[in-house]
């Protein structure tokens, strides 16, 4: 008899694609395909168990119990990526009280599975100062914090391939402060650009620029230091960092543009539009051709699988 089905992301229009499954008691073992599918072979009349596996990866059910199968059985499983929790405190630096309404991002908001299945990994503290953020299986990146005219003693924390939760020394200190430095980011068509991080040194703040590409970062009184775009993906930003010597008053007005080789309709995103353009420009020869990301003077397949590799950043 013949135990199949498929595997797949909650979703269940997205297979599920190396997920090993064994039935026990003299069943066999297989791997599903680039369909999510699985087929396993018993005996008449046998019993026994089904079980799921994948490195970083759980199972709805985890596993099925079948006692005496007498006809083919189809049966699906969901397969989800494990998370991970990261958690902590954010206090006063002066007071040592616990401080509310800090928002702490993981960069990527987690990483893709998160973002797309649960909203995204970011949190902010509570009443108490405890904050948990959600990140996927092996994730990597930055930790920040961020609350309006605070600045944070560690500004972030890095962590390298999470496979467990942590909880441990997963905590800031946030300092008031007094004068405000902001700004735009807009691209070349004058498109704001959101989610660009902008950080002050020296004990500045950060901010992430909104749906506008405003930010506003503070600092000390006569504060010295660099504000810095960045962490945003295949972004490139005029200036790259703008000084600032002895801050005695708000400073405004304070704009970076932003460059991303592969929005090649300037519409903020990597999106259907830039493959319109790719698609315009097909097979061309010559220099400076949109949709030649390799440089080799010709648009083709090669540079389609280079944009496939940044589809839909933003």
């Amino acid at each position: 008899m013949t135990i199949s089905g498929h595997i797949t992301k909650p979703d269940a229009n997205i297979p599920a694609v190396g997920v090993f499954i064994e039935a026990n008691n003299g069943g066999n073992s297989a791997t599903t395909d680039v369909n999510g599918y699985y087929q396993l072979t018993v005996a008449y009349g046998w019993s026994g168990n089904v079980a799921l596996s994948k490195t970083g990866y759980i199972f709805e059910p985890n596993g099925r119990e079948y006692i005496n199968v007498t006809a083919n059985q189809n049966d699906n499983y969901i397969v989800r990526l494990k998370t991970f929790i990261i958690s902590g405190h954010a206090v006063d630096a002066v007071t040592h009280e616990p401080l509310a309404d800090v928002l702490v991002t993981p960069d990527n908001d987690g990483g893709p599975f998160t973002t797309k299945y649960y909203g995204g990994g970011h949190d902010t503290t509570d009443a108490n100062g405890y904050y948990e953020v959600v990140v996927n299986y092996n994730w990597s990146g930055n930790v920040v914090p961020s609350k309006y005219a605070y600045a944070f003693m560690p500004s972030s924390i890095t962590y390298a391939n999470v496979t467990e939760d942590k909880a441990a020394e997963e905590n800031y200190a946030g300092t008031l402060l007094t004068y405000k430095i902001s700004g735009h980011i807009k691209n070349a068509c004058q498109v704001p650009i959101k989610g660009v991080l902008v950080a002050a040194n020296n004990g500045g703040s950060s901010a992430i620029t909104d749906v506008n590409g405003f930010y506003e970062v503070w600092v000390s009184y006569n504060w010295s230091g660099t504000v810095t775009p960045g962490n945003k993906p295949h972004y490139t930003f005029e200036p790259a960092g703008i000084e600032y010597v002895n801050v005695l008053e708000n400073k405004t007005g304070q704009d970076y543009a932003a460059t991303n080789i592969y929005d090649l309709d300037c519409d903020g995103y990597i999106d259907y539009g830039d493959i319109v353009v790719i698609s315009e420009n097909w097979l061309r020869t010559g220099p400076n051709i949109p949709g030649d990301f390799d440089k080799n003077n010709t648009v083709n397949f090669l540079d389609f699988a280079e944009f496939a590799t940044v589809w839909q950043d933003n």
